[in-house]
């Protein structure tokens, strides 16, 4: 009897616990791929001028965001991470500008006040780059970059894919493979194997995007981009480990460049060095947006 009660305690604790990692599982891929919308207003203490933007997405999603003139032919876009918005670049914007750059930076979709109800991690948001650069070649703007960090980098390399509009790009601190990305972070913030933790949110987040996880991988693709690169990343990136982005830049073709910054995490990259990153980004540009 007592061997009875036991294996009937063990059956109800499994079921439990599969339910409870089930549920886990879905509600992880809803949050991590929900929108994240809130009103923007610009901060006093940027005391740039700029421009309200809006343009539409070839899926029909209208992109909101902010030009900051510069009065040049060249412009940069600065595209944010996950889950972030337009104002995680906006640190960059003065020296951009101060250089001559026009700057575009702009709400992802599902961000920020842009439209959309769903985050792909760079996928979908291509659209939202090839948008925007279509946006500032019809505003007679035809020299441009792109700089993007973190789901921006990916979304740089998807875009790529399907535009000529943009002549010299920049990633920072972007996965090479969305399936790492995920296992990264399980192991680094939850210490558990990536794969355990992510074996039922992979099929999830399949089914609910449309589009095999595997596609969204930076890796695959970045080996098709014929203009000059540039790719940074953290020494102590946890969620983008170097070796990944040392794959990222063997697979890319020349002119490429590589920096990974001392004592970095996975963070905004500009403030851990400005100066250096001033330096090593203006260089950049200057060589390669003529």
């Amino acid at each position: 009897m007592a061997k009875n009660k036991k294996l009937k305690y063990l059956i109800i604790v499994g079921v439990l616990g599969l339910a409870l990692y089930i549920a886990a599982s879905f509600i992880s891929v809803n949050m991590f791929l929900c929108a994240n919308r809130v009103q923007m207003i610009m901060p006093d203490t940027l005391k740039i001028s700029y421009e309200n933007v809006e343009f539409a997405t070839s899926d029909g999603l209208v992109i909101k965001g902010w030009l900051f003139p510069a009065n040049s032919d060249k412009s940069i876009i600065l595209l944010h991470g996950w889950k972030a918005n337009r104002y995680e670049p906006l640190p960059r914007v003065k020296f951009l500008v101060e250089a001559g750059y026009n700057v575009l930076t702009y709400d992802a979709r599902a961000c920020g006040e842009s439209e959309g109800d769903l985050i792909s991690l760079g996928y979908y948001e291509s659209e939202d780059l090839v948008a925007a650069a279509k946006f500032l070649k019809e505003k007679g703007i035809n020299k441009i970059a792109a700089d993007g960090i973190s789901q921006g980098g990916a979304t740089i390399v998807f875009a790529s894919q399907k535009t000529k509009d943009i002549d010299c790009i920049i990633i920072e601190s972007c996965f090479d493979k969305l399936r790492n990305a995920v296992n990264n972070r399980f192991s680094s913030m939850l210490f558990i194997p990536g794969a355990i933790g992510s074996a039922l949110m992979i099929p999830i987040a399949r089914n609910k995007l449309m589009v095999d996880v595997d596609e969204i991988e930076p890796l695959k693709y970045i080996g098709n981009i014929h203009v000059p690169i540039f790719i940074v990343s953290g020494e102590k990136d946890t969620r983008t480990a170097q070796e990944e982005t040392e794959g990222m830049y063997n697979h890319a073709n020349q002119p490429k460049q590589l920096w990974i910054v001392p004592n970095a995490k996975h963070e905004d990259l500009f403030r851990v060095n400005p100066e250096e990153y001033k330096k090593r980004m203006l260089t950049f540009l200057s060589e390669h947006l003529k």
